[in-house]
């Protein structure tokens, strides 16, 4: 009996590991598919953000705290959402690999515009805040993906689906809650970053 549980405790422990595996791997796809996206328009990926750095520079940064928490919650808030029903998976994957091709084009994009100088002005305007918005994002679809599919096998027995549904959804409302305070920090990262470093970068451009 112990036998059991423990060859399907590490059945589930691998398949967790299987999926996070793949989970990775379909972000890290995305990415390089937008980039290859800028760079199959490269002049007009160019020059979207020379045109961006010009208004920059005529009108000044405008950089909000709250209208940049809001601009990435409402992705995590689709990805947690596409959880709710099985349908709505492609609705959380969906929602990540856009993400994933947005920051590979946007940094593709930067590069194009910058060439090698564009690496450090990648690395200050895009890199750090991404270190707490795609953990956020990636824990997000993995905990949909567990979410949905533990609804799918709740087993008979009012009580114990009761039980076994409130704590699920305690769960899924509480990695919900850990992902708002990854994205709090990643839009303070960048509010700080561009208020500040990159602004005096723009002007040595």
């Amino acid at each position: 009996m112990d036998r059991k549980k423990r060859k399907k405790k590490q059945t589930s422990g691998e398949k967790r590991q299987m999926i996070w595996g793949i989970l990775c791997l379909s972000f890290l796809c995305s990415t390089a598919c937008g980039a290859v996206a800028a760079n199959l328009s490269a002049q007009e990926a160019a020059s979207q953000v020379q045109s961006l750095i010009a208004a920059w520079q005529t009108d000044g940064m405008i950089v909000t705290y709250g209208g940049t928490f809001f601009k990435y919650l409402k992705y995590l808030l689709l990805i947690w959402l596409g959880g709710q029903v099985t349908p709505g998976l492609f609705l959380s994957v969906g929602t990540l690999l856009f993400r994933g091709a947005c920051l590979g084009y946007a940094s593709s994009a930067i590069l194009l515009a910058f060439g090698k100088k564009g690496l450090l002005f990648a690395a200050s305007a895009i890199v750090p805040q991404n270190l707490f918005l795609v953990p956020a994002y990636l824990a997000m679809t993995w905990a949909a993906l567990r979410y949905a599919n533990r609804r799918r096998q709740e087993r008979s027995g009012k009580d114990a689906l009761l039980r076994e549904k409130r704590k699920d959804q305690t769960e899924y409302v509480l990695l919900l809650l850990g992902g708002v305070i990854l994205l709090a920090l990643g839009a303070f990262t960048e509010v700080l970053l561009m208020g500040q470093w990159v602004e005096r970068f723009i002007e040595i451009f």
